[in-house]
């Protein structure tokens, strides 16, 4: 979450930094008809909107302690490893808006989050994922020792 937060901090500071080339770029005598500014201006508000939300969000978590016994099932905190296809993966499962498939981080309420919460080791299923048939195999669940995970 902090991350997404400072991502979408830096996004806004780079428009912002490009609001005067924006202005610059039009025709300056009627301020409607320059599309890049009005552009970046939209982005802004935008943008800004992002950080305030998240703010709050952030403002608004508490965080609960990890369990010390490792999980039976999936659930939100603990990594689970599967066979996906028959290909080895691992996944973090994470809150809300949270998911950074990049950091192999998914959400509890994303599409496959919601497929693999609830699964227990040796569970094996078939699913349908966008236009894929994928068949999942739970390997094994543990929890995380990783920073970048809490």
């Amino acid at each position: 979450m902090y991350q997404l937060l400072s991502d979408a901090r830096e996004r806004f500071y780079d428009v912002c930094h490009d609001n005067e080339d924006a202005n610059g770029s039009g025709d300056s005598s009627v301020w409607h008809d320059n599309f890049a500014y009005e552009e970046n201006q939209r982005q802004m508000q935008s943008l800004s909107t992002k950080v305030i939300k998240l703010e709050i969000l952030l403002g608004n978590m508490s965080i609960d302690s990890i369990p010390i016994i490792l999980p039976e099932k999936v659930i939100l905190g603990s990594v689970v490893n599967i066979l996906m296809n028959e290909q080895p993966r691992s996944f973090f499962i994470c809150g809300h808006q949270d998911g950074d498939i990049k950091h192999q981080r998914i959400s509890y309420d994303s599409p496959l989050g919601q497929i693999l919460t609830g699964l227990e080791v040796g569970d094996d299923v078939i699913v349908r994922l966008g236009s894929r048939t994928v068949e999942i195999e739970v390997l094994s669940i543990e929890i995380s020792n990783n920073p970048e995970h809490n």
